[in-house]
């Protein structure tokens, strides 16, 4: 059985019942010590997701690894089984982390939006745990 979920951009999505896409936003200012490995350990966890990285207006090199790692991506989509999309979003004026994940949340498609700060507070391996309640049905918020 499939279901329906109109997306933020207007287009409706399909997806098998059960299966849930996670949007998972993160927020970036000047993080080129920890974006790529940051990245790659949220590629490998073994849960359907799409990933909305807002890089506010970051200093650094945060935004040529950002696009480096897209580039990778695109490249070989097979070696990241449950990554359904990457959207970089470059912002051209810093406005602070709520802001970053306000215009994350606009650029999202998922069932469930969780947000992942890029120094690794949230160990990515836990995601499994936080959506249990989703899964259960048990929770709308966690």
């Amino acid at each position: 059985m499939a279901s329906v979920r109109p997306s933020r951009g207007g287009k409706n999505t399909i997806r098998q019942a059960n299966a849930m896409l996670l949007s998972l936003i993160i927020p970036t200012f000047d993080e080129e010590h920890s974006i790529e490995k940051l990245l790659k350990t949220v590629f490998a966890v073994p849960i359907e997701k799409e990933i909305v990285v807002v890089n506010d207006c970051s200093r650094d090199q945060t935004k040529e690894i950002l696009e480096k790692v897209k580039k990778e991506y695109g490249a070989s989509p097979a070696l990241f089984p449950y990554v359904k999309n990457i959207v970089l979003i470059h912002k051209t004026k810093n406005e602070g982390k709520g802001a970053a994940i306000r215009t994350g949340i606009t650029h999202t498609t998922g069932d469930i939006v969780m947000i992942q700060d890029a120094d690794l507070e949230l160990d990515p391996h836990e995601y499994p745990k936080l959506l249990e309640p989703f899964e259960k049905r048990n929770a709308d918020i966690v």
